[in-house]
């Protein structure tokens, strides 16, 4: 299992709904050319306050069948992606996990964002 988190663009400042479309719409542009790319679903997820996007696919590597979930998070001025990259064999035991990271990053960020 890999486990990436990193910036979709170089750091800018957010300019709303409009930007985060846009870097989705670059993220899914790339990932579809990859050969061997086959769609599972794509689409918007909730995780609130944040907005987020989701990719799910597998790509051929030689004799494997590699499953991949990106999800991005617009959060103030960078959008992150999180990446779980696994031979498709090995999805069930991996995908909770990268389901907890995604929710204990959000919200750990949204308690850490709180004022009182």
């Amino acid at each position: 299992m890999i486990l990436a988190l990193g910036t979709a663009s170089p750091r800018q400042p957010r300019r709303g709904r409009k930007e985060f479309r846009r870097v989705v719409a670059n993220v899914g542009t790339s990932i579809a050319s990859a050969p061997g790319y086959k769609r599972i679903s794509a689409g918007a997820i909730d995780l609130d306050p944040y907005q987020g996007h989701e990719f799910r696919f597998t790509k051929d590597a030689g004799f494997v069948g590699v499953y991949n979930r990106l999800v991005i998070v617009y959060s103030r001025d960078l959008a992150y992606v999180l990446s779980l990259t696994c031979p498709e064999s090995r999805v069930a035991e991996n995908e909770s996990d990268f389901e907890a990271l995604i929710r204990g990053l959000v919200i750990r960020k949204s308690r850490n964002d709180l004022t009182f």
